[in-house]
């Protein structure tokens, strides 16, 4: 039944995976920054697009039942900016993205091709310094999100029963026989500086099968990037965060789904 499940990239099932730095307040005018950003080597060799993002207000008309988008179009609705990386290929591999929300800001690093950690870890660390080089950081909170996809090629209905095992804390008995079905889980530590998210979920219209886990750790001082950098507390920060990641996906999944994605 199982042969036709198959990891969204072939040999491991990341989807896509992303680093989020959280800033204690807005990043004030991005738009230096970005200008700074598309003058230095780095940023221009590597990223091959890049823009400004702008404040998008959205306008709903109930007479005629329309919706319109309004962009942004001074300076003060510039609210961040996002650098794109694409492959030989022309697909997107790598976002990096710096953005304003409620008064906070944060900062992302994703990739839609994920190789393994070590691969992920580099590219994220050479960007980060890059982009802090010369400029003043904050930091209270770091994250890292996997999203693990399945592609079901089948008329049957998804083997649930063969993908999670029986016995895993985070499934039960209703959601193994459900057509469709999801899982959210949340837990902290006790000290509340660590917080754990768990969504798994599975569609046989969509046929599709998801896990997306988030590992977020709030820091007890605010950091600046010295202080996240400096002996190895990012490296060891997101090390626990991605073996958090592993241990989730060795609890939920089968011995014949771990083979399936390399999970050891």
């Amino acid at each position: 039944m199982l042969d036709h499940l198959f990891p969204i990239l072939g040999n491991h099932s990341v989807d896509r995976s992303t680093i989020t730095l959280y800033l204690p307040q807005e990043f004030i005018k991005p738009e230096k920054l970005f200008e700074k950003i598309n003058k230095e080597g780095y940023f221009m060799l590597k990223f091959q697009r890049r823009n400004l993002i702008k404040k998008r207000i959205i306008n709903i008309q109930d007479k005629e039942n329309s919706l319109s988008i309004i962009e942004g179009k001074t300076d003060e609705d510039i609210i961040g900016f996002v650098l794109e990386q694409y492959n030989s290929e022309g697909e997107l591999e790598n976002i990096l993205a710096l953005q304003n929300n409620n008064d906070k800001a944060v900062i992302n690093f994703e990739t839609r091709k994920y190789i393994r950690w070590e691969n992920f870890f580099n590219s994220f660390f050479e960007d980060f310094k890059n982009l802090i080089k010369g400029n003043e950081f904050y930091f209270e909170a770091i994250n890292l999100t996997y999203v693990d996809e399945f592609i079901w090629k089948s008329e049957e209905r998804i083997p649930v029963e063969e993908i999670f095992q029986k016995d895993s804390e985070l499934i039960n008995s209703k959601f193994l026989k459900s057509k469709n079905g999801t899982i959210v889980l949340l837990s902290q530590n006790e000290d509340h500086n660590i917080e754990e998210k768990t969504e798994i979920s599975f569609n046989n219209e969509l046929k599709r099968v998801q896990i997306i886990h988030q590992h977020a750790t709030k820091f007890k001082d605010i950091l600046d990037s010295n202080n996240l950098i400096e002996k190895d507390n990012i490296n060891s920060l997101l090390e626990i965060a991605h073996i958090s990641n592993k241990e989730t996906l060795k609890d939920l999944f089968t011995e014949t789904i771990k083979e399936k994605i390399n999970l050891k």
